[in-house]
């Protein structure tokens, strides 16, 4: 059974200032289930998303401005309209 959210499967901070002059960013790679993209989740739920990248069919990652409003195990419900 497909559920309609992506797991938070780890969280890497790094403090190097990025391109806009923020202070450092946060890496969260996801996993879920479905025909889906990374872009189908509400990723906005994790911070100011810099970047982000579907990698394989059930897996990505997203960049947000660090600290980021994540942690292991955390769930992002898909976007309404996916």
């Amino acid at each position: 059974m497909e559920h309609p959210e992506a797991l938070v499967t780890s969280v890497h901070n790094y403090n190097e200032p990025t391109v806009s002059g923020e202070t450092g960013k946060t890496r969260i790679d996801l996993r879920w289930e479905g025909p889906h993209e990374i872009g189908d989740f509400e990723l906005e739920r994790l911070g100011n998303v810099l970047n982000n990248e579907t990698e394989t069919e059930h897996t990505g990652w997203v960049e947000v401005v660090y600290p980021g409003n994540a942690k292991t195990g955390d769930v992002i419900p898909l976007r309404k309209s996916s």
